[in-house]
């Protein structure tokens, strides 16, 4: 799409003078506009053209950069153009623009400017020496001549500026203010170095699992990580037994988890808790020799469903399945394994892009068959002893996140 010169000659202006301060007055996005936009955006409509590029000698490459930088975020890119024949102002077409921008797109428009300059240079100067000679080849006289020679060279200077808009940023006046702007100029015809510099500060989508495989790009950023290490506290429980009852004593719980934040609304989680606690059976007559020690570790995996409310607060549910292993500390009894089902209800505080709280309610049920095997131990009172029921631990917890 060409344009008149006349048209765009305050833009260009503007925009060589910006481009001279290299990203003078960008317009940056707060740590929570980041997440916003990364977690609703996955569509991104593009309005490029280069300004003095009648031949289109350069529009490929850059719609082809653009693009290839935008998949790389992760995000589908449609191209749009302006319509001279419509007659209508570049303003009110950005305008209709912005009010059809549909839930998860938004729009960016990145004007490119190349401009050229010769210099040239006088490089120096060299002596020659003329000789004159007659018909017969005789020398008939010598002298020496300054000669100068200049070097013209050519500059190219290419500018950028990225804009982004979206259609929830609208103003009580029904202006869409732009939620991101950066520019920049090169001494040298390298948009690739120029489209990486203006994208820069666009995070990455977080929301293209809604797209299809066939539109995410080949080399994705790897998904926000958090890991958070677990103090808290296991309420008593207990189970029956085919000889009576066990009772396990409350104790402290801890453990670590890693989260794999996939959408804005759910979580992959990986976890692993533990607790050390002593149980008593009630075998009649042997009371005071079925007193023992048990590591109580659970290692599971699951889903959190996160619900923002605000950008620093987001309360969560949480189910798990996986394993739990009772271990005696003793040698004379074995250690068993039983199906694990864990669920937990709470909320994350976020303190800042790489910090937060994070506090809950745990609900961890451990699940087996009847007859199930609990102790083996022949060369004590207790023998070998049967589980009958299955048992629920129910606790709280507290932990410090580490996002990245």
């Amino acid at each position: 799409m060409t344009f008149s010169s006349s048209r765009f000659l305050s833009l260009i202006t503007l925009l060589l003078a910006l481009f001279s301060f290299q990203s003078a007055f960008p317009q940056v996005m707060t740590w929570e506009e980041k997440r916003d936009f990364s977690d609703s955006i996955n569509t991104i409509k593009v309005w490029t053209y280069i300004q003095d590029d009648p031949g289109f000698r350069y529009f490929t490459e850059v719609i082809e950069e653009v693009t290839y930088s935008l998949n790389r975020k992760g995000y589908v890119v449609v191209q749009i153009h302006y319509d001279t024949s419509k007659h209508i102002s570049i303003a009110d077409w950005l305008h209709i623009q912005l009010i059809s921008l549909k839930k998860g797109e938004a729009l960016l428009t990145i004007p490119i400017v190349f401009s050229y300059d010769s210099v040239t240079r006088n490089k120096g100067s060299k002596r020659n020496l003329q000789v004159i000679q007659d018909q017969t080849g005789g020398a008939f006289a010598t002298h020496n001549i300054n000669q100068f020679y200049d070097v013209q060279d050519t500059l190219f200077y290419i500018g950028a500026e990225a804009t982004l808009y979206t259609h929830y940023h609208k103003t009580s006046k029904g202006v869409y203010p732009s939620v991101y702007s950066r520019g920049f100029s090169l001494e040298r015809p390298d948009i690739n170095s120029l489209i990486n510099k203006c994208f820069s500060g666009i995070p990455r989508c977080r929301n293209s699992i809604v797209t299809s495989l066939a539109e995410r790009p080949a080399f994705r950023s790897k998904v926000p990580v958090e890991i958070t290490g677990y103090g808290g506290f296991f309420f008593s429980s207990s189970r029956k037994t085919e000889k009576g009852n066990a009772r396990f004593a409350p104790n402290f719980q801890y453990g670590v988890s890693l989260g794999f934040g996939l959408t804005k609304a759910f979580d992959f989680v990986l976890n692993f808790r533990r607790e050390t606690t002593g149980i008593t059976m009630n075998i009649p007559d042997y009371a005071d020799s079925s007193a023992i020690t048990y590591n109580i570790t659970y290692l599971t995996f699951g889903g959190e469903c996160n619900f923002r409310i605000a950008p620093w607060v987001s309360p969560f549910l949480g189910l798990s399945l996986g394993a739990v292993n009772l271990s005696p500390r003793s040698t004379y009894y074995r250690e068993v394994w039983y199906f694990a089902i864990t669920g937990e209800v709470g909320s994350k505080f976020y303190l800042n892009k790489w910090l937060g709280l994070r506090i809950q309610a745990d609900l961890f049920s451990q699940v087996h068959p009847k007859h199930a095997p609990f102790l083996y131990a022949p060369n004590t009172p207790v023998g070998i002893d049967d589980a009958m029921s299955n048992m629920l631990q129910l606790g709280f917890s507290g932990g410090i996140i580490f996002r990245f």
